[in-house]
């Protein structure tokens, strides 16, 4: 098996989370990129992984658009310990 990233469920169905994907300045421009992407998505095909997110970069957003991949808008917050309960309005000091 290859460990190609995470997966989670998301509303029942299995969902990818591709991360840290770039190549080094002096390796870019053939074709790498291409076949980690390829070899990822046969990797998810085969576990019945149907939606895959990344975050890219300007200059590698033209290769996950060549696979298909279309923009999306996320945001994330990573509470720490000891940060507002759960249920209680964010309360900022």
């Amino acid at each position: 098996d290859l460990a190609l990233g995470k997966h989670a469920e998301l509303i029942g169905e299995l969902e990818g989370l591709v991360v840290s994907m770039w190549t080094e300045a002096p390796h870019r421009r053939r074709g790498l990129g291409n076949r980690v992407m390829d070899a990822i998505l046969q990797w998810c095909r085969a576990r019945g992984i149907r939606r895959l997110t990344l975050h890219a970069s300007g200059e590698g957003r033209p290769l996950y658009e060549r696979f298909g991949f279309r923009p999306t808008n996320e945001m994330r917050l990573e509470l720490a310990p000891g940060d507002a309960p759960a249920g209680e309005p964010w309360r900022q000091p």
